[in-house]
């Protein structure tokens, strides 16, 4: 394989799955990668950019409740993101991922570059979730974050 997008579109070529984006932080970023990839049509159901928390309720469903107790960026609202990109795509496997990508962040959250990233299959109702810490400016944390649920993905396939 070329790349990370690469090994991850040949493995979902493998199983037979069709896979989803949710994303924030990384603003489409995954989406744009696996897409980049010549033949990605028949395993890339789509993506949804949920920038914004009313986006992230209307669009993907996440509960209004779970950002107020957990706070957007949690894994808690990576996996609802997940679910919800599923159900509003059809596709078998969602990914989800939110975070704070910076320069800055209000204080009152977590830390700059903290990421939570989830993985939903919806054939198994099997979730993973996992929360990272990635230093650099902002178009680099994107740049890790997006690495880091391709990688999330080629090892659930695995």
């Amino acid at each position: 394989m070329d790349n990370l997008e690469s090994a991850v579109l040949e493995l979902l070529t493998q199983h037979n799955i069709r896979l989803a984006a949710a994303e924030s932080c990384t603003g489409g970023l995954v989406t744009a990668r696996l897409t980049a990839v010549p033949g990605a049509s028949p395993r890339v159901m789509g993506g949804v950019v949920a920038y914004h928390p009313d986006v992230k309720v209307k669009l993907l469903r996440v509960s209004a409740d779970s950002i107020r107790r957990h706070g957007v960026v949690s894994e808690q609202i990576a996996l609802e993101m997940a679910r919800g990109v599923c159900q509003c795509t059809g596709a078998e496997l969602g990914v989800g991922v939110t975070g704070l990508a910076g320069p800055d962040g209000d204080g009152s959250g977590p830390p700059v570059g903290t990421v939570c990233l989830a993985l939903h299959d919806a054939r198994n109702s099997c979730e993973q979730a996992a929360t990272h810490h990635f230093d650099g400016g902002r178009q680099r944390v994107r740049e890790l974050a997006a690495d880091a649920v391709l990688e999330m993905v080629r090892v659930y396939l695995k």
